[in-house]
């Protein structure tokens, strides 16, 4: 067998090839890692934002309306339901959104909430009015929302948003006057 010497063994050339190529693949599959990470100063992923936070209702039944010198009414039965109100869509749906605000938010929200008795409640219309209204269902917190997550540059990319309006209390009553 006549096995010539460059044929046994590599070259100086090919073996310095050989390494520049594998230190070239190694430090492209660590660039491209880093690439893709977070710089060290970006806050960690929330999913979810909220924003603009206030006391709002919910109505479970229409409302009352009567004029000036008049007593008006309104009840909560039992078995009625006030539930949350979502714009804007999110794949896990209106429960995983409540869920994130709860949390975030540091309130007892709720998706439905179920009256277990009937509440009542009364307004006499003052007379240096036009209209008066009552109202009946749930105290509630009304949000905006937002899901998303950090990019590369330390930006917020939004992939959903809306308003949340979720009830944290039933009953309640509320009026108003024009």
């Amino acid at each position: 067998m006549n096995v010539q010497p460059h044929a046994r063994s590599r070259s100086r050339l090919q073996v310095r090839a050989l390494v520049v190529l594998t230190l070239v693949t190694s430090l492209i599959g660590i660039g491209a890692g880093t690439a893709l990470a977070k710089p060290m100063g970006c806050p960690p992923d929330p999913a979810f934002s909220y924003s603009n936070v206030a006391a709002s209702h919910i109505a479970g039944v229409p409302y009352a309306q009567g004029g000036p010198g008049e007593t008006i009414g309104s009840s909560l039965t039992a078995g009625i339901t006030v539930t949350a109100q979502m714009t804007g869509s999110y794949s896990g749906g209106v429960s995983v959104v409540v869920a994130n605000a709860q949390y975030q938010v540091s309130a007892s929200l709720a998706v439905a909430l179920t009256a277990a008795v009937t509440y009542s409640d009364t307004f006499p219309i003052p007379l240096t009015v036009h209209q008066g209204y009552l109202d009946a269902g749930a105290s509630s917190d009304h949000m905006a929302w937002s899901h998303g997550s950090y990019n590369q540059g330390c930006v917020w990319i939004v992939n959903g948003s809306g308003y949340l309006n979720a009830p944290y209390h039933l009953p309640a009553f509320w009026h108003w006057t024009s």
